[in-house]
């Protein structure tokens, strides 16, 4: 009868751990959950958050195309003509280096003077 109390009590004792693991792995599991849904809800936040600038972006270009197609030909055109010069300067190899000032000239840019070494 003692060994039958012992197994028995021993039943209730391991019965009662179970409890206290399956109520952990729920716990643990609901907070994996919340955790991915934090997760999800900040990519939505930053997708919409983008989208809001493209949207926007693309009402400015609306409203006024003709400024923005004519800054894009200007910028392609700078882009080009700093391609032509570098690859003029090494063609030449007359000039290792290139000052940087001369590129504000093209990117109305202001860079600290130094030198770039041109890429032979």
């Amino acid at each position: 009868m003692n060994r039958k109390l012992k197994t028995l009590s021993e039943w209730h004792n391991l019965q009662n751990k179970m409890v206290l693991l399956e109520n952990r792995q729920v716990e643990q599991d609901k907070a994996i959950q919340r955790m991915k849904q934090e997760e999800t809800h900040k990519e939505l936040a930053k997708l919409k958050r983008r989208n809001e600038k493209l949207r926007r972006r693309l009402e400015k270009e609306k409203e006024c195309p003709e400024k923005f197609s004519r800054r894009q030909k200007e910028l392609h055109r700078q882009a080009l003509e700093m391609i032509e010069k570098v690859e003029n300067m090494k063609k030449n190899k007359k000039m290792k280096y290139f000052y940087r000032e001369t590129m504000q000239e093209h990117f109305a840019v202001k860079f600290e003077s130094y030198y770039v070494k041109v890429e032979q």
